[in-house]
C-alpha cells in the first residue's frame, strides 16, 4: 500500500497536502500545533487542521515507530539524547513557549548493505535520529543518510556530526534541503557529497 509521510508540522513541507487526497498520510500527533518563528516574519505551521486533514486522507498519528513494509520504517518521535543537538530552538508555539519540534521525524529502509536514512530537516538533530533508526531496525550499519540535517554553521554540532558519521563509516552522506553553506562546504569535503536536488537520481 502507498503511504504519505509527513516528517513535520512546517508550511514548507506539508502545505502540498493541499492538492492531493485519498491516500493514507502517516505523522506525527504534533504536526498540528500552531508555531512561528521567534523573529516575528510569519506562520510557520500546515495550512490544513487536523480535522481537514482527516478528512482528506486516512490518517494515522503515531509518536512510535510504524513498519511500513518488510524494509520500511516510519520512525516516530525521535529522542534527543546527545548533547549538541536540539539545544535551542529558533521557533515558538502560540502562546510563546518554545517549540523544539518534537513531532520531527524521518524514514529507514533496510537493505543489504545497511540502513538507508531519510530526513525532512532533522530538527531532532541528525546523529540522534540515525541513533534512534538503529535501535528501532537493531541494524547498526548505515549505508547512506540523505535528508535536511538543518546545519548552517561552522559550528560545534556541525564538527561533531561530521565527526560522528565518520566514525560510523557512513558510506553516503547526501545533505539537502536546509544544510547551506558553510556547513554544507564542510560535508563536501568530509565526503566528497554534492547537496541533493530536485531530479537527481541516486543508487545505494
Amino acid at each position: 500500500m502507498d503511504h504519505i509521510v509527513l516528517s513535520h508540522g512546517h508550511w514548507d513541507h506539508g502545505n502540498g497536502l493541499q492538492y492531493i487526497h485519498g491516500k493514507p498520510l502517516i505523522c506525527h500527533p504534533g504536526c498540528f500545533v500552531k508555531r512561528y518563528r521567534k523573529s516575528g516574519d510569519g506562520y510557520l505551521g500546515l495550512a490544513l487542521s487536523e480535522k481537514e486533514l482527516g478528512e482528506r486522507f486516512e490518517l494515522q498519528t503515531s509518536r512510535q515507530p510504524v513498519r511500513l513494509s518488510d524494509h520500511l520504517w516510519f520512525l516516530g518521535e525521535i529522542p534527543r539524547q546527545n548533547d549538541f543537538e536540539a539545544q535551542s530552538t529558533k521557533y515558538i508555539l502560540e502562546g510563546g513557549a518554545d517549540d523544539f519540534i518534537i513531532d520531527d521525524s524521518g524514514m529507514v529502509y533496510v537493505t543489504e548493505k545497511g540502513l538507508v536514512i531519510v530526513s525532512g530537516c532533522a530538527h531532532a538533530g541528525i546523529c540522534n535520529t540515525i541513533e534512534h533508526a538503529r535501535r528501532v531496525t537493531g541494524v547498526s550499519r548505515v549505508a547512506a543518510v540523505i535528508g535536511g540535517f538543518h546545519l548552517r554553521a561552522t559550528d560545534n554540532q556541525t564538527r561533531r556530526t561530521i565527526e560522528y558519521l565518520e566514525k560510523l563509516g557512513v558510506a553516503q552522506v547526501l545533505p539537502s534541503h536546509c544544510t547551506f553553506d558553510p556547513a554544507l562546504n564542510l560535508f563536501q569535503k568530509a565526503f566528497g557529497s554534492n547537496e541533493v536536488l530536485t531530479g537527481g537520481c541516486l543508487a545505494f
